[in-house]
């Protein structure tokens, strides 16, 4: 990459002492289920589980040295969303830690939420959870932090609907 006299390059390529081989990492990944697959790049992954601490790692200092994240998902064979998302949440929290898996936990609702939601479904036994949820929030029951997101029925003659 040439650049002007005194001017600095937003992005760098790694140099000749700045060699990231691709072949750094294992190819292979021998589980029970044997659930390894190759993305199109040539890498090894699993789906649904997270990215080895040591690739996030390499991802990291990689950026930290100015190589762009197409470069560095090249050559770790690691998809360029899986790159973006891992620097995003280094950026926002200074972490390389991996999400939960599993997302988020189920709210818990209380007994005057469920006491108003018996109500709406007296009065229309065929009312979605969708509209429930618009419900309690329009009558301020719940805020958009506590509303639940449950399921709570198919309802017939006040039958009990999963919560």
């Amino acid at each position: 990459m040439t650049t002007l006299a005194g001017a600095v390059p937003r992005m760098m390529r790694p140099g000749p002492g700045q060699n990231y081989p691709r072949s750094g990492f294992p190819l292979e990944v021998s589980t029970p289920l044997g659930q390894g697959r190759v993305n199109q790049l040539g890498g090894v992954f699993i789906n649904g589980r997270p990215l080895p601490n040591h690739i996030r790692h390499k991802i990291v200092e990689m950026a930290h040295h100015g190589i762009r994240p197409c470069v560095i998902s090249r050559q770790l064979r690691v998809s360029h969303g899986c790159v973006s998302k891992i620097l995003c949440r280094y950026q926002e929290t200074g972490s390389i830690r991996p999400g939960a898996i599993g997302g988020s936990k189920p709210k818990v609702t209380t007994p005057d939420v469920e006491k108003k939601i018996e109500e709406y479904k007296r009065e229309n036994p065929g009312m979605f959870s969708w509209e429930i949820r618009d419900k309690l929030l329009k009558d301020a029951v719940c805020d958009r932090n506590t509303v639940p997101s449950g399921f709570w029925g198919p309802v017939s003659s006040g039958g009990e609907g999963k919560r």
